[in-house]
């Protein structure tokens, strides 16, 4: 996008040595060496007063005013309209003046030091046998030299204060979209956040605002929407602009474009990806530890999608998170292949390596903080990752519940479950008479986080979490439960079952029964602050529950409510046949 310029100068007023008339010229050929928009700004159209005159919108909306106060009579209007500029933020003005006398100069450049002042002159220039006149910079600490003909050239300066103007828009440009994407995030989400994305998307066709920042936060969040889809394209569009070239020659980049390609699976996806990280891993490899972390999940995938049955990608999904860890040991690759190690039958009391991994993956989260402290999903889904694959599943109950304050997203809890789920498989159950507190809290979390992801039409026993009143009174905690609507009974429709998990029992207690027909039923909805939260009005009694994830949370209210309108229409019209 090029740099709009608006020039106010009078060249018609009287001007015996031309000067500002050469000084007009030589704002044109700035401009023009700089390939910006020019526009010339008529002063006997500007009225003082009416602010809402086109031209003025030009100077106000302009990238760069660039102002000359050589004549007196003008001085005046001209400061206030540059005044109002700098109210509205408007960073780049420059102030000309034809340099007649020292000592006014300086006064009016001491007035202008928000402003790029520049003084000039005109002097006599031979070249090629040949005499003309040129406008030349003046400089206060050198004076002699517009005179003696040695200054500067006023074109080429402007031109320096005009390219400075296009490298400060440009990064602004790119300041103020990194900003809007960062609110979007912020305050959307779900279909609303999609929408606001592909707006922003839009605004990348345009080179001036592309870096390899930008371009790793919006494909950071069409990734937390799981709009892979989004991501190849996005790619695949810079890939074909040269300007962008820089923009994609990253790892981070790639990293990012081979996990939306994985993702996506269309057709010929994953073979593209594999031959894109093959490439990157065939040079140096110290700087590719995510590459190949990346290369071990796409072999872990296959290994899952072949119905854990293919040996092969699973070893091979295991020598690629190696190569990660032992490269570069980090938490991402240490639980993976910590996961994997379990899977291919290691067991935690024998294996040196999984107790060395296990060993330093709680050695990492440690130094971060105590759990309670924890703000990265990531490092509080690996320490519960790591209490389950040690067994200490005390400690994976107590992760469970800061994971699910953290409010993840869902491919983030996808992500987690799933190695959750492949470490349960690989483990024999133990047959108990009664199972203990512990456990009954551990499989409460686990159907939880499963139903955030899992398609469910129903809420015939479905896990809830609801929220009591401790002490002190201000206070709440979180009580584990499971709810049931039945859309086809006549009077207890909601049934609610709090699990009894008091630390003091071994064993899981009885549930607690709380029901509610439709006529106690006073009224249901969502919860501002947390979408995932339901409030339900019974009798004076106010349930508030918190779902596993916003979907689940808004078709609960939709079907409870349109259960309450229909037996509502029914009592009617049972009132109206017995009034008949």
């Amino acid at each position: 996008m090029p740099l709009n310029v608006v020039c106010i100068l009078d060249a018609l007023e009287l001007d015996s040595s031309g000067a500002r008339k050469l000084a007009f010229e030589a704002i044109k050929d700035a401009c023009h060496l700089v390939e910006a928009n020019f526009n010339h700004l008529k002063l006997h159209l500007v009225n003082f007063l009416a602010d809402e005159t086109n031209e003025l919108d030009k100077l106000y909306n302009a990238d760069v005013a660039i102002v000359d106060l050589s004549l007196v009579n003008q001085q005046c209007l001209l400061f206030y309209l540059v005044g109002v500029r700098e109210s509205l933020h408007k960073r780049h003005t420059i102030i000309l003046y034809n340099d007649n006398n020292a000592k006014v100069t300086e006064s009016l450049k001491c007035l202008c030091s928000s402003y790029s002042f520049v003084s000039y002159q005109v002097a006599d220039h031979t070249g090629d046998g040949a005499s003309k006149k040129v406008v030349l910079v003046t400089d206060s600490n050198d004076r002699g030299a517009a005179d003696a003909g040695v200054g500067s050239q006023l074109s080429l300066k402007l031109q320096q204060l005009l390219g400075d103007a296009v490298l400060y828009t440009k990064a602004h440009m790119k300041e103020k979209f990194l900003a809007d994407l960062r609110k979007a995030r912020e305050v959307y989400s779900g279909a609303d956040l999609k929408a606001q994305l592909t707006v922003l998307r839009k605004r990348l066709d345009d080179p001036n605002i592309l870096s390899g920042d930008v371009v790793l936060a919006m494909l950071s969040a069409f990734r937390d929407i799981e709009d892979h889809d989004a991501m190849v394209q996005f790619v695949d569009f810079l890939k074909s602009q040269l300007a962008a070239e820089n923009c994609t020659s990253s790892l981070s980049v790639l990293h990012l474009f081979c996990f939306a390609l994985n993702r996506r699976n269309h057709g010929g996806d994953r073979e593209r990806a594999r031959s894109l990280i093959k490439e990157a891993l065939d040079n140096k490899f110290d700087q590719q530890h995510d590459i190949a972390c990346l290369y071990g999940r796409m072999h872990k995938d296959k290994f899952v999608e072949s119905g854990h049955t293919d040996q092969e990608s699973l070893n091979n999904a295991i020598f690629w998170y190696r190569k990660g860890f032992e490269n570069h040991p980090n938490e991402y690759a240490g639980i993976n292949l910590a996961t994997l190690l379990v899977i291919a039958g290691n067991d935690f009391a024998q294996s040196s390596e999984l107790q060395h991994i296990v060993l330093f993956l709680y050695n990492q989260i440690g130094k971060k903080g105590s759990l309670d402290k924890l703000e990265d999903y990531w490092d509080v889904a690996i320490f519960f990752e790591i209490s389950v694959l040690a067994e200490d599943y005390g400690k994976a109950v107590q992760a469970a519940e800061y994971m699910f304050k953290l409010k993840p997203l869902n491919w983030q809890l996808m992500s987690t479950m799933g190695n959750i789920a492949l470490i349960q498989r690989t483990r024999k159950p133990v047959m108990q008479k009664k199972m203990s507190a512990v456990q009954c809290r551990f499989d409460f979390w686990i159907s939880f986080f499963n139903a955030s992801s899992s398609t469910v039409n129903d809420f015939l026993g479905f896990p809830v979490l609801v929220m009591e009143r401790t002490w002190p009174p201000d206070c709440f905690a979180y009580q584990p439960s499971y709810i049931s609507l039945d859309l086809d009974a006549r009077e207890e429709v909601l049934r609610l079952q709090r699990l009894n998990v008091d630390n003091s029992c071994e064993e899981c207690c009885e549930m607690q029964d709380l029901v509610a027909g439709t006529s106690s039923i006073k009224s249901v909805g969502q919860q501002k602050q947390d979408a995932r939260a339901v409030l339900v009005g019974v009798d004076s009694d106010l349930w508030l529950m918190v779902m596993p994830c916003e979907q689940r949370s808004a078709r609960f209210c939709d079907l409870l409510q349109r259960l309450l309108l229909t037996c509502k229409q029914r009592t009617e019209c049972t009132q109206d046949a017995c009034a008949n």
